[in-house]
């Protein structure tokens, strides 16, 4: 809360009166806020000041916190007394002891109702008894409270006029009708380039959209190469901004709007990532201190950054500083990669999402910027992968993206109760595309909302070797992670950007598809006697595990039974066995375990000696060799000679989709760390790597379930998919109630 906020008395006197303690606090809301907000407007009804008062925000939020108002029949004694408890109810603290639901306060009501409306007839009836036996014989006989001992007119009327207005009020509060969900009432296309404007959380922290009231600014390419542009907010050209080094993220604008806060890349170390204050349109940079870390955002006033970064190799955490880079402390530990941190514009809530470990997807998770109160969001349900979200400027609305029937859309979520409508908490969709909309973020005047819509394609490639040629592989198929059949005949394969696993003939025809939505499916590879597939499969929000299924079609049947990543599959030349790797940490430590043999027989699972923070295995055709790769963030390849028990270095070259040739001598693998994406050769004769193609010829690859995947043909030609996706920003008009 700024000091600003703090000392207005026009907003003290506003609605902030009317706030529940929950609201007050910043925690969930439910009907009991509701029912805390109805009994402030009864109160005041009722004795004609508002129970909670004061000069200033902070006072009335005091009051409302710890403050007893004075009881509204001592303040109006023509209430009947039977009303103060249910008054007292209503205004109670503790939301335990608080009317509970609706069906509470009616039955209140109408109890009350029938007494008091006994009551008043037998009033009236000893009245008239009395005017009838000691009244004067004057005309005021007849007149109501004209007699001695008789109820005043004037009061008998403003007390049945209570008795009346009461459970009325109360009707009416219970049957008012839903506060309306957003409208959307226009969209607009901002940019028309096509260009890579989000990144995949494997390679690195995801780039923010952000705006300072009348442009936009966002990131084009990855690592090594974004670029950060800008947009007018009405649309038209874009425009780079000059940049004193490489950066890897644009995370926030300042609150001035005069700006930005970005990460450096970094240099061979990897992470935490440097943070710096990047000018506008100047583009002079500033240090913020020492300060490093995955993400970082600003306090809404500005005098604030909250970062996260690694505390070792497996535990990530959330701190604060001043935006000078003073004072660094760590507000609390999270349970994965904590990125895309936002403070709620009222400064009480901070929120940020996280890639869970073994990369079962993201989550929406806050807590107070103190550090307590660290809390889920969105606990399962039909959204998957919520993340990424920014608040409404009132704060009344949170909106953020989130996966539903295998499309990424936009939601948003009422955050403030309202007196005069039945406000629902839960989330409401935005976008209804086939494409995936994601980043939202909202102009300053609230009126329109800002996102990315990316319609991701891919267009399978093929290196000929002796051409020395590229062209398009089965008609250009959107496809990645293919497979042939140990004959050369079939192909198994996962479509892009989907994710599903299917079969054909290496013609493309005779095809079955093998899984099926919701489940994802990765990394195929053929039985021996071609019969059967084994891949990775994960349902939405679960971990990757060993399945198989037949090449013809049927039942998918999991492996292992294991609450870890498990990945990449290979069968042994005999097929009684699998060989498979181990992701078990996030996706920027690869914090793995080891590697693993399933006996298919007797479904035994072992550990390859000497295999502990090694993945990506590979079994060689014939038999007397596993490949793998380091997992400490160099991605170099091994070899196990199982006749030694023994591992060997093969190549000191990152590597990434590894492949045995039909003879076991050699590697085919791609260093996709390289700027121009190298493939090389190794041979266990010499151990000497060769250049063989440079895949950016083919332009940018798709960005996949593992990476941008590359494989090698029978024939030894080079497949990668290439990314021909376009990517967008568009505008939305939206009226939020």
């Amino acid at each position: 809360m700024t000091e600003e906020q703090l000392t207005s008395p026009g907003q003290a006197m506003g609605t902030i009166a009317y706030m529940s303690p929950e609201q007050v606090r910043g925690r969930e809301l439910d009907a009991r806020s509701d029912l805390f907000s109805f009994g402030v407007v009864l109160y005041e009804m009722l004795s004609g000041v508002r129970p909670f008062r004061g000069d200033t925000t902070g006072l009335v939020f005091d009051a409302i916190l710890h403050g007893t108002p004075v009881s509204p029949v001592r303040l109006n004694p023509d209430l009947p007394l039977a009303l103060e408890p249910i008054v007292n109810k209503l205004l109670e603290k503790d939301c335990e002891l608080r009317y509970q639901h609706a069906a509470e306060l009616r039955a209140d009501l109408k109890r009350l109702l029938r007494d008091t409306t006994s009551g008043a007839r037998s009033v009236a009836g000893e009245t008239a008894a009395t005017g009838a036996v000691g009244a004067p014989s004057s005309g005021t006989a007849g007149v109501p409270g004209a007699a001695s001992g008789a109820v005043p007119g004037a009061r008998r009327w403003r007390w049945w006029w209570s008795a009346a207005v009461i459970p009325l009020l109360g009707i009416a509060w219970l049957l008012r009708p839903d506060l309306p969900p957003p409208q959307i009432t226009g969209t607009e296309q901002i940019t028309h380039d096509g260009a890579q404007k989000t990144f995949d959380l494997l390679i690195q922290p995801p780039s923010s959209l952000v705006t300072d009231g009348s442009r936009l600014y966002f990131v084009e390419g990855g690592i090594p190469n974004g670029v950060i542009r800008q947009a007018s907010t009405s649309g038209g050209g874009t425009a780079a901004l000059e940049l004193p080094f490489k950066i890897i993220f644009l995370d926030d604008v300042a609150p001035d709007s005069g700006s930005l806060l970005v990460g450096e890349l970094p240099g061979q170390e990897g992470l935490p990532i440097p943070l710096w204050q990047l000018s506008v349109p100047a583009g002079q940079a500033k240090r913020i201190g020492d300060l490093d870390g995955i993400d970082a955002t600003w306090s809404p006033d500005g005098g604030t950054i909250y970062y996260s970064r690694p505390e070792n190799a497996s535990a990530m955490a959330v701190y604060a500083a001043r935006s000078d880079g003073s004072n660094p402390h760590k507000l609390f530990n999270t349970i994965g990669m904590p990125f895309w941190l936002r403070v709620s514009p009222d400064g009480k809530t901070v929120r940020f999402s996280i890639l869970e470990r073994s990369n079962t997807g993201t989550s929406l998770w806050e807590a107070h910027p103190d550090g307590t109160q660290l809390k889920r969001l969105i606990d399962g349900g039909r959204l998957t992968n919520a993340c990424c979200g920014n608040w409404t400027p009132d704060g009344k609305y949170f909106l953020f993206q989130a996966a539903h029937d295998g499309v990424t859309s936009l939601w948003a979520t009422r955050e403030s109760g309202d007196l005069f409508h039945r406000v629902r908490h839960d989330p409401v969709q935005l976008t209804q595309s086939l494409t995936a909309a994601s980043s939202p973020v909202v102009s300053r005047d609230g009126r329109k909302v800002f996102f990315i819509q990316s319609d991701r394609r891919g267009e399978l490639m093929r290196y000929d070797t002796k051409t020395h040629s590229f062209t398009p592989f089965l008609e250009g198929l959107s496809a990645e992670g293919v497979a042939f059949s140990p004959d050369g005949q079939r192909i198994a394969y996962v479509s892009y950007p989907d994710g599903a696993l299917s079969a054909s003939k290496v013609d493309g025809t005779d095809r079955h598809q093998l899984t099926f939505a919701p489940m994802e499916a990765g990394l195929p590879s053929w039985s021996p006697d071609g019969t059967q597939i084994a891949f990775a499969g994960r349902q939405p929000g679960g971990h990757w595990n060993i399945f198989r299924v037949s090449a013809q079609g049927g039942v998918t049947e999991q492996l292992v039974t294991a609450a870890k990543g498990l990945e990449d599959p290979s069968w042994s030349p005999d097929g009684n066995s699998l060989v498979f790797g181990e992701l078990n940490g996030d996706a920027l430590s690869h914090d793995t375990d080891a590697i693993y043999v399933l006996d298919l027989k007797t479904r035994q699972v072992s550990t390859i000696p000497g295999s502990a923070h090694l993945f990506s295995p590979r079994w060689s055709p014939d038999g007397k060799w596993l490949l793998a790769l380091t997992a400490s963030n160099d991605f170099r390849l091994k070899v196990y000679e199982i006749a030694t028990r023994k591992w060997q270095g093969l190549a000191d070259v990152a590597s990434a989709y590894p492949q045995w040739s039909a003879d076991s001598q050699c590697v085919t693998f791609t260093n996709v760390f390289e700027q121009n994406l190298p493939v090389y050769r190794v041979c266990l004769a010499d151990r000497k790597p060769q250049h063989i193609v440079d895949l950016r010829t083919i332009g940018k690859l798709a960005f996949g379930r593992f990476g941008p995947w590359t494989g090698v043909a029978p024939d030894g030609s080079i497949l990668g998919l290439r990314d021909i996706s376009s990517e967008e920003i568009y505008a939305l008009d939206v009226k939020f109630p």
